[in-house]
């Protein structure tokens, strides 16, 4: 295989990753797996090496304190099966490594483009589905139900996903909206691409996943006021977004159902039986600090962080042992398995980024990662492979944009 053709698979490979929402579960890592071999490729048929170090060694340290963990960790098993799935935390890295050299041969601002635009175009079409399999089953009299239309992504066909993630999909998309729009020059298109991110701004909303919600609406405005440089812009942005807030909470049925059980159930008590999504969070979070009193410094282990919430689950609910729920929060499952160190590593690779995407005024890169920075507040998503692969991908492709050659 020559050079050339070696280098068009992996930019085919790229754009095949940015269709990330609508390629089938069973086969979302195939673009890693793609990438990560034609990567391989070109390096070792190039005399002049040229391999990025700071960014693999940065951008991979989460991984490398896994399995650091892996030391004093019992469950090695649970432990093997967690580590495979977080194997994109450092298969990016290595592959923005590997391909260093070719930075300006793939043209990447064009790749960048078509990589946003592609992927934003993916979350079009994963609306249209949810919305055309709501219209097929007849589940538009339920949208003021917020279990049906939070469970309802999880069955669709082949795409399925879980409300949460499906809402990651979602609040990029609307991020990858904003950064096409200000590229776009004709009316036409503008108006065109308004429409396409007003159907998912719909679902965002129905699907009500607050964490997410205010991830979007967050980064949404720190992006906008980044880029508007006159204070009139940024007064009618700031109006706009708070004046969509207050239409959502009032007139969405599964948005304002949400916020009030939330309200209602925040100083309940926990009984036995099915807790609510908001007594649920709160003893996953007690348990989680109760644990930590006893081994901060070190954490309990990779692979028993689990099993050590779900002992002290036991103590609490049956409903909570049952379901073996994860800690949802990405940075209280890093503490616990890796102490205080791998809490402090996951801080270092999030700051290292953010000042690199500052001073160089990336400032839709900057979003995309103060996004998930807010989404690791309530979820694990280095823990399911529909959130490890995406934020891995876009933070490396990112620091590959971003760092400079020397």
């Amino acid at each position: 295989m020559k050079r050339v053709n070696a280098l068009i698979l992996l930019k085919y490979s790229f754009i095949f990753l940015a269709l990330f929402p609508l390629i089938p579960n069973r086969i979302k890592g195939l673009p890693v797996i793609l990438l990560l071999l034609f990567s391989i490729f070109l390096f070792f048929n190039e005399k002049r090496k040229q391999f990025n170090w700071k960014l693999l060694l940065i951008n991979s340290s989460i991984f490398l304190v896994y399995l650091f963990s892996l030391l004093y960790t019992s469950n090695i098993s649970y432990a093997m099966k967690k580590l495979e799935i977080s194997l994109s935390l450092l298969v990016f890295p290595l592959v923005f490594s590997l391909i260093w050299r070719f930075k300006e041969l793939l043209d990447y601002k064009f790749l960048l483009k078509t990589i946003v635009f592609v992927f934003f175009h993916s979350v079009v079409a994963f609306t249209v589905i949810v919305f055309s399999y709501l219209i097929y089953v007849g589940g538009f009299s339920y949208l003021s139900e917020p279990s049906f239309i939070r469970h309802f992504t999880e069955y669709l066909p082949f795409i399925g996903q879980h409300s949460i993630y499906a809402s990651i999909y979602l609040g990029l998309g609307l991020l990858c909206f904003i950064y096409l729009l200000k590229l776009t020059k004709k009316i036409i298109f503008q108006v065109a691409l308004i429409l396409e991110a007003s159907f998912i701004l719909l679902l965002l909303i129905s699907l009500a996943s607050k964490g997410v919600l205010i991830a979007s609406f967050v980064s949404i405005i720190v992006y906008c006021l980044s880029i508007l440089n006159k204070k009139r812009n940024q007064l009618v942005l700031l109006i706009s977004i708070f004046g969509l807030l207050f239409f959502s909470l009032n007139f969405s049925p599964s948005l304002s159902k949400r916020v009030s059980l939330f309200n209602a159930t925040l100083s309940l008590p926990s009984y036995e039986g099915e807790l609510s999504s908001t007594q649920t969070r709160k003893e996953i979070y007690n348990c989680s600090f109760i644990l930590l009193k006893s081994n901060w410094i070190f954490g309990y282990g990779f692979g028993d962080v689990n099993d050590t919430l779900i002992k002290c689950y036991s103590h609490v609910s049956n409903y909570l042992v049952d379901r073996e729920f994860n800690s949802h929060n990405q940075y209280l499952s890093i503490l616990l398995g890796c102490g205080i160190f791998g809490l402090s590593t996951i801080f270092f690779l999030l700051y290292f980024n953010f000042r690199v995407f500052t001073l160089e005024k990336q400032y839709f890169f900057l979003s995309v990662l103060l996004f998930y920075s807010i989404i690791m507040f309530v979820e694990n998503i280095l823990e399911r492979q529909s959130g490890v692969i995406l934020f891995s991908f876009f933070i490396n492709l990112f620091s590959f944009f971003s760092y400079k050659k020397k």
